[in-house]
């Protein structure tokens, strides 16, 4: 049932695909999953009105990655339209962005540290706000930017203004804890930035790896390329990430955090992705309901990079009014 949602999902068929997606807490990849709260188990959007009504508090839990909470937080500011009384807990590297860079008004709290009243209260996991709140494609919420810089950058996190060019974010793998998605979403920095040093030698472009982890340990041996930035390191939470990202004029990102991040900026995100790639895209489609400003670069055929990253060159290419395959590499 749980594979059928996916593909009712990835076909666009909200009302029954978020329906079925319920039963995602009675599969293996769900069977570690920590409930926060001891309380009920909400399942009905009824169920929350009675709790306005009677005055309770009710608990909305992040039950999946990073980027799924980015993704589906714009969900929080209907059930305050609704006035119904809540918290959110969440993972302890999102409680810095989400306290600070809204949705206003939300009282944020680190899921690991959770006491009476939150961890009895009645709950309710993240992704079950569609169904409750009945979104389909047309009906998302889909206003961007729904986060917000809470002011300027620290001096730290000041991102240098490009010489002439346009400042471009990378991102090329995911989070290696998941290992099947990790090797499917993840690509090698050599397929892509080789791709991409004519324009950063020609000083159109700037580069600014926000990759974390082993991988960003590919970027060595173009650390010495003028005009390529670092953030390994540098980034303490996603706050810090945000107020990076916030002052890119583009993101080229695989599916990761970072690329819900830019979307939930209203930061241009051109996002490269593999031919099965997940529900949330959709299917076969170049745009994606969930962010405006977010392009999709999807392979032409399975496990082929290349078809991909010669889509987000072109691309590029449009948008510097330039042939980059015609201009002069240097050697680095």
């Amino acid at each position: 049932m749980f594979n059928y949602a996916l593909t009712l999902l990835l076909l666009g068929d909200y009302e029954e695909g978020w329906r079925l997606y319920e039963s995602r807490f009675t599969t293996k990849q769900f069977k570690d999953t920590v409930v926060p709260s001891s309380g009920p188990w909400l399942t009905q959007l009824e169920q929350l009105q009675e709790l306005k009504a009677s005055g309770q508090l009710c608990l909305i839990w992040s039950e999946q990655g990073i980027g799924d909470a980015i993704q589906f937080v714009r969900y929080l500011p209907i059930l305050q339209a609704l006035e119904i009384p809540f918290a959110f807990a969440t993972r302890p590297a999102l409680v810095p962005l989400f306290q600070q860079w809204g949705p206003a008004g939300i009282t944020v709290l680190d899921d690991t540290q959770l006491e009476p009243p939150w961890s009895e209260a009645p709950h309710l996991a993240l992704l079950s706000l569609p169904r409750l709140l009945r979104s389909d494609l047309l009906t998302i919420p889909m206003v961007t930017p729904y986060l917000t810089p809470p002011g300027p950058p620290p001096e730290r996190l000041l991102v240098p203004p490009p010489p002439g060019g346009i400042a471009i974010g990378l991102v090329w793998a995911s989070n290696p804890g998941n290992k099947a998605m990790y090797r499917q979403k993840s690509l090698p920095l050599d397929l892509l930035l080789p791709a991409l040093l004519p324009a950063l030698q020609h000083d159109l472009i700037e580069l600014h790896s926000l990759q974390v982890g082993d991988d960003a340990l590919q970027l060595a041996p173009y650390s010495p390329i003028d005009g390529v930035h670092d953030w390994n390191g540098k980034l303490n939470d996603f706050g810090d990430t945000a107020h990076v990202v916030h002052q890119l004029d583009l993101l080229i990102s695989v599916d990761t955090a970072v690329a819900h991040l830019a979307g939930a900026l209203a930061i241009p995100t051109w996002l490269i992705l593999p031919s099965n790639a997940d529900f949330r895209w959709l299917h076969q489609r170049s745009d994606s309901p969930w962010y405006d400003t977010m392009r999709l670069f999807r392979q032409t055929q399975p496990n082929h990079w290349p078809s991909a990253i010669a889509q987000v060159v072109d691309a590029l290419g449009e948008v510097l009014g330039l042939d980059l395959a015609q201009l002069p590499e240097h050697d680095h």
